[in-house]
């Protein structure tokens, strides 16, 4: 068996010291990595079951739609979530689940683009307080195809 003198010993303690140092950050950098899944790939779009989904498959998160329009010609008044029923559910479901609503999607947009129709601004601003409410910081704002910037 070969013998260590003093400074190899040094430097091969030092070196695995160093290693798990490194290791713990990066666990520690991993863990705080959180993954969440929209609702419309739950097949539950716009539906409130989709927080008890999302955390019984093991997300961390959900991402809600706040609807869209069934019939593009006659849109409605607010969103469709912010109809006090729907919106209590969700907040019920995030509750009960504590499991929390991690952003919201205007979906509505795919439909009365932000960049040309004043239904879309109006969309935009109503969403603000809604996803404040849900707890939520995020809000995706599609803008693609026709209705791209």
């Amino acid at each position: 068996m070969p013998s260590l003198n003093r400074r190899q010993f040094i430097r091969t303690t030092g070196a695995a010291v160093a290693v798990t140092a490194l290791t713990d950050r990066l666990q520690a950098a991993y863990t705080k990595l959180k993954i969440g899944a929209p609702d419309w790939n739950l097949q539950l779009e716009a539906k409130p079951a989709s927080v008890e989904l999302a955390k019984s498959i093991g997300f961390d998160g959900v991402q809600i739609s706040l609807g869209h329009s069934p019939d593009p010609k006659n849109p409605p008044d607010h969103l469709p979530v912010s109809g006090s029923d729907l919106f209590e559910q969700y907040q019920e479901a995030s509750r009960k689940n504590n499991f929390p609503i991690a952003s919201t999607c205007v979906e509505i947009l795919h439909r009365n683009y932000l960049k040309n129709d004043p239904l879309g601004k109006k969309w935009v601003a109503e969403s603000i307080p809604l996803t404040k409410s849900l707890g939520a910081r995020v809000v995706l704002l599609p803008f693609v195809g026709n209705g791209a910037l």
